[in-house]
């Protein structure tokens, strides 16, 4: 992998290359080894692609294993390859989904009406049907902020189907990352090594967290991972609000890397969990009580705060007590109890407190439900500017 990644020799390269593949594939990371078999296959047979044969081979091999599906071999149904330049034991696979290509949507949808053909994910509502895909939703990392979810899905609730992309990259903690990019050096660390080599999308990782508030390596990788976090547990908690009206549901976008990689996972390459992973646990829990405070700030003065009870369970919740709390700078704590009963798979909107902060400094607002064999709790805190 890191010849593969630093060489700049074509011939290194290819080398790496093919070894990188079956390093991945003998380890059983076989969707892994799969992306670099086919993009080896990819640039077709000729003399500076000599592993063509044998990767289009090996990827029927892992074919016969378990279906790649179209994700990872879809453009090679764009390779012009004549009938000699596929391998024997290869052929029956990459017919196969030369063949699938060739049908179409339309032959699919004649075929068996029941099941949806789209294009690939990601595809938002569009004319004539207004009809899309699953949703790639990056707000609070590449754009906006994540209280306009809510927004979205009050104009376009359509976006909100199926959530299958939302989150941010934050870096590991790991030994291997840090030395490759000369983390002791830091702030001025090998910074094209990290974009390069680990995939690190450096300006919005600046942007959301800025290397001058930090003194060291270790600290800016816990604030990275601390916003990753922040952006998880925000954007499940309002999914998980506006469930059925509208969101259908959501997937946490690349749940664990396969090797030492800046990504969105919650896992690292040795299953060492980021700080989103407890965030993700939290917010998933069969139980919650929601704030409706998904911002890092608010204005000084007044502001009505819906609270919301999400319950997953089959069954009847009740009676149960929300206590809220509500601490602003230089004020008296603000406290409201509710008791009542929840439905089984239901939103609750409890209350709508009026918090007042008059000061500048941070506020904070506590929530904490109990009831039979229910306990919730949840806590939020913010700059009050």
């Amino acid at each position: 992998f890191i010849t593969f990644s630093t060489t700049k020799k074509k011939s290194e390269k290819r080398k790496a290359e093919w070894g990188l593949a079956q390093s991945l594939q003998k380890a059983g990371l076989l969707y892994s080894s799969s992306k670099y078999h086919s993009i080896i296959v990819r640039r077709g047979r000729k003399a500076s692609n000599p592993f063509f044969r044998s990767a289009l081979e090996e990827l029927g091999k892992i074919n016969a294993k378990l279906s790649l599906g179209r994700s990872h071999v879809v453009k090679l149904f764009k390779t012009k390859l004549r009938l000699s330049d596929v391998p024997g034991p290869a052929r029956g696979f990459y017919f196969y989904y030369k063949g699938i290509e060739a049908l179409g949507k339309r032959s699919f949808e004649k075929a068996d009406p029941t099941r949806p053909v789209i294009a690939h994910s990601g595809v938002p509502p569009h004319l004539p049907q207004l009809d899309g895909t699953d949703s790639h939703l990056w707000f609070g990392w590449r754009h906006g902020d994540v209280s306009d979810i809510q927004l979205l899905a009050a104009r376009m609730p359509r976006m909100l189907r199926f959530v299958s992309e939302f989150g941010a990259q934050a870096l590991p903690v790991d030994a291997e990352v840090a030395a490759a990019c000369e983390a002791d050096k830091f702030p001025q660390f090998a910074r094209k090594t990290l974009s390069d080599n680990f995939g690190a999308q450096l300006d919005l990782l600046e942007r959301l967290s800025p290397l001058s508030n930090c003194e060291s390596w270790s600290q800016w990788v816990l604030q990275t991972q601390e916003r990753q976090a922040e952006i998880v547990r925000h954007t499940i908690e309002i999914l998980r609000t506006l469930k059925y009206r509208p969101s259908g549901g959501f997937c946490q976008f690349l749940f664990a890397d396969a090797m030492p990689y800046v990504s969105c996972s919650l896992l690292d390459h040795v299953r060492r969990p980021k700080k989103a992973w407890d965030a993700m646990t939290a917010a998933n829990r069969p139980v919650i009580a929601v704030a409706d405070l998904h911002s890092q700030t608010m204005l000084r003065g007044q502001r009505k705060c819906a609270v919301h009870v999400v319950s997953d369970l089959r069954s009847h919740i009740g009676p149960a007590t929300l206590s809220i709390e509500w601490r602003a700078p230089a004020s008296e704590p603000q406290r409201w109890t509710y008791r009542g009963h929840f439905e089984p798979d239901s939103v609750t909107k409890v209350a709508e407190p009026k918090l007042v902060a008059d000061q500048i400094g941070t506020a904070s607002l506590s929530l904490e439900l109990r009831g039979a064999g229910v306990h919730a709790i949840n806590s939020y805190e913010l700059k009050v500017c």
